[in-house]
C-alpha cells in the first residue's frame, strides 16, 4: 500500500505543476515513512527471506522487471546470494559490459 501522505502530496504536486507553479512554490515531498516500503524494498525482503528459509538452494542468477533495475537493488540482490548475476530490462541510458566489449541499448 502506498504512503497516504505521499499520495496526497503527489496529487497536489501534479496539480500545481499543471498550473505552472515553480518547484520553489510547490510543497516539498514528505519524508519516507518506514511503514510503507517501496516495491524494490519489498522485493529485497522477499529475496532475503527466501535465502534464509532455503539456504540449500543454489541460486545462480536473479532476473527482475525493469522497475528493479536500479543500482541499489541489483547490488543488494546480488549480495544476498553471494555475488550472483542480476538481470533486468535495460533502459535507453544504460550500458552493459561483456568482457571487454561495452554494449549500448538499441531500439
Amino acid at each position: 500500500m502506498p504512503d497516504p501522505e505521499v499520495t496526497v502530496w503527489s496529487k497536489l504536486d501534479a496539480k500545481l505543476k499543471k498550473q505552472g507553479a515553480s518547484k520553489q512554490e510547490r510543497p516539498p515531498k514528505p519524508p519516507k515513512n518506514e511503514k510503507y516500503p517501496t516495491k524494490p524494498e519489498i522485493g529485497l525482503k522477499l529475496l532475503e527471506d527466501f535465502y534464509r528459509c532455503h539456504p540449500s538452494i543454489n541460486v545462480k542468477c536473479v532476473t527482475a522487471d525493469a522497475l528493479y533495475g536500479t543500482d541499489d537493488f541489483v547490488t543488494k540482490a546480488s549480495d544476498i546470494f553471494g555475488g550472483v548475476q542480476v538481470i533486468s530490462q535495460l533502459r535507453k541510458n544504460q550500458n552493459i559490459r561483456y568482457t571487454d566489449l561495452v554494449l549500448s541499448y538499441l531500439e
